[in-house]
Formats: C-alpha cells, structure tokens, sequence
C-alpha cells in the first residue's frame, strides 16, 4: 500500500471536519465513503475540483466558517485524499471496499458490512456519486 491508510484518530478529525459545513446536502463521514466509493469505481476520472464541492453541500468554495486557518483546510484536504486513495488501492487490487459506516453506540468509525450500523448515510453517498 503506498500511502498510510486512516487511523480511527483521522478518521474522527475527518468527521469533525466535515460536521463544520452548514449545507443541508453536505456530507457526513459514511456518505464520502459511498460516494467515494461510487466515483472510484466509475468509468471516469473524477478530479477533486469536480468532488469537493458535493463533499461540502455545493457551490464553488467550502464554506468560509469551516476552516480558522489554512492549516485546517491542507489538514481536512489530506485526509480527504488519503481516504480516497486508500478506496482506490483496495479497488484496484481487487479487494472489496467494505463500507465505512459509524457505530451506533459510539460514533465512532468502524468497517463492517452492516453489523449495528445504518448503512443509509453511506447509500445516500453512493447514489450520489453514481449520479454524478
């Protein structure tokens, strides 16, 4: 693998990051999987300057309020390419993609196919991404 996958800490400073953005169609944790995961396995290349709006609820920038500094965003902008570049190696290696989906209890990430998850979130991604 050539770029370090997601730790459970990057994966909840990624949630964090993204519970800033105000938009009502701007995305949580397990909807950026599924829609990762759709565009990745699209037929086409699908540019960051193309996702990232659809990741914090459209228009042309994230909102202003999200970030306190650059930092922030290069930090939000890292994880969010080192978690897509992780779907793409499973993908390409022809593993499964197993669906990132939050554990009730506890919020907090974990890989599972479904066991005490909703996979509605991550669904709502995907059809997004499949849409795009």
């Amino acid at each position: 693998m050539g770029e370090r996958p997601l730790t459970d800490a990057d994966y909840d400073r990624l949630a964090d990051a993204l519970n800033r953005f105000h938009g009502e169609r701007a995305m949580n944790l397990e909807q950026l999987d599924g829609f990762f995961a759709a565009l990745i396995c699209g037929p086409d290349l699908v540019r960051p300057s193309e996702y990232l709006p659809e990741i914090w609820g459209g228009g042309e920038m994230a909102d202003e309020e999200a970030f306190a500094s650059q930092q922030q965003l290069k930090d939000f902008l890292d994880l969010v390419m080192r978690h897509w570049n992780a779907i793409t190696e499973t993908v390409q290696s022809g593993d499964v993609h197993l669906p990132l989906l939050l554990e009730e209890s506890t919020a907090s990430p974990t890989r599972t196919t479904g066991r005490r998850g909703s996979c509605a979130g991550w669904r709502c991604g995907e059809r997004t991404g499949v849409s795009s």
